[in-house]
């Protein structure tokens, strides 16, 4: 079932977004934290979503470790709620190497 955003929830996201006053990062801090309250409470939840279809983090090499530590302070300083892995590394799987097991 898709949620519908109320209005005012996303107006305060586009002020986030687009205002320079809230350059302040104590300000958006701030902000963000209301906001997501303000998600939490019409029982909306807040995830990123990492890599995809065009991204390849076997193939690249990208350290799988790391890389789920850093996805997981970035959500946790931008409170989020989840992250979304979206592993489609196509061609390390079809490429029989195991690269993408590893």
């Amino acid at each position: 079932m898709d949620s519908v955003v109320p209005p005012e929830l996303t107006a305060e996201l586009t002020q986030l977004l687009s205002n320079p006053v809230l350059g302040d990062n104590e300000i958006r801090s701030q902000y963000r934290a209301r906001l997501a309250c303000s998600y939490n409470a019409a029982g909306i939840s807040m995830i990123v979503s990492a890599f995809g279809s065009i991204e390849t983090p076997a193939e690249s090499g990208i350290d799988p470790t790391l890389s789920a530590q850093n996805l997981v302070a970035w959500a946790k300083e931008y409170d989020m709620d989840g992250v979304d892995v979206d592993f489609e590394d196509l061609a390390a799987f079809n490429g029989g190497t195991g690269s993408a097991e590893n």
